[in-house]
């Protein structure tokens, strides 16, 4: 299974990032390609937690098996998906300099000794849910694009 632990799923990833253009089309969803690579700006920055409030979790998610099947079997849907703000709080810039800061702070995720330890709907996480998680999330955006 794909995770962000490892170093070459992590360089897959920005590599596809570095394809994507600004004005790409999304395949489903409301996101613009630059607005989404500040979501996956957003979404390392929770899981280096950088972002507070977020929240530690909502029972039916967080229970065990539920939270197994959403971390490492279900799709992600393609259907609008309510996301906390702050996570979508990063503006655009120049979307060659987003994709460089978005690789800069997942390689620091990486060698973090300090991350977050909790998802907002997910409950308590470690490094290993967190690279699974991640890589997956990335992956359902990156497919949104078509890269």
């Amino acid at each position: 299974m794909n995770t962000l632990v490892d170093p070459v799923a992590r360089r897959e990833i920005v590599e596809r990032l570095g394809r994507l253009t600004p004005e790409a089309p999304a395949r489903f969803g409301t996101l613009t390609a630059p607005r989404m690579v500040t979501h996956l700006i957003d979404s390392v920055r929770m899981m280096l937690d950088e972002i507070p409030g977020l929240g530690t979790g909502r029972p039916i998610m967080s229970w065990p098996p539920i939270k197994q099947l959403i971390i490492y079997l279900l799709p992600i849907p393609k259907a609008r998906i309510r996301t906390a703000p702050q996570l979508l709080a990063t503006m655009p810039t120049e979307l060659a300099a987003d994709v460089a800061r978005f690789d800069e702070l997942l390689e620091r995720w990486a060698t973090a000794t300090r991350i977050a330890t909790t998802h907002p709907l997910l409950g308590s996480m470690t490094r290993a849910s967190w690279g699974v998680f991640g890589y997956r999330h990335f992956e359902h955006h990156l497919r949104q694009f078509g890269v």
